[in-house]
C-alpha cells in the first residue's frame, strides 16, 4: 500500500473509513491523518454540492459519521495507551 497515496486521496485505497480503523500496516497517526483528509474532502465535497456543482463521486449522507466515529475510537485508544 502507498502511504502517502492513501493520505492525499484515502478513496484510492480505502472503501469505508472502517478500512482506515481496521488496516494493520498504519500508525495510529497515519490513520488519523487520513481520517482528517477524508473529511476534509468529504466536506468540500458538500461545499460544491451546496453551491450547485454537484460532484457525482460524492458518497453516502452518513460517511461523515462513519469517519468521526472511527476517529473517536482511534483517539480514546490514543489516549488508553499514553496512560500507561
Amino acid at each position: 500500500m502507498d502511504i502517502e497515496q492513501a493520505k492525499n486521496d484515502p478513496t484510492s485505497i480505502f472503501n469505508t473509513p472502517q478500512d482506515v480503523l481496521q488496516n494493520n500496516e498504519l500508525s495510529i497517526d497515519d490513520k488519523i491523518f487520513i481520517l482528517h483528509q477524508w473529511e476534509y474532502d468529504e466536506l468540500e465535497k458538500s461545499k460544491a454540492d451546496e453551491e450547485n456543482m454537484p460532484d457525482l463521486r460524492s458518497e453516502k449522507p452518513n460517511l461523515l459519521r462513519q469517519i468521526h466515529l472511527c476517529l473517536e475510537q482511534l483517539q480514546h485508544h490514543s489516549k488508553d495507551n499514553n496512560e500507561t
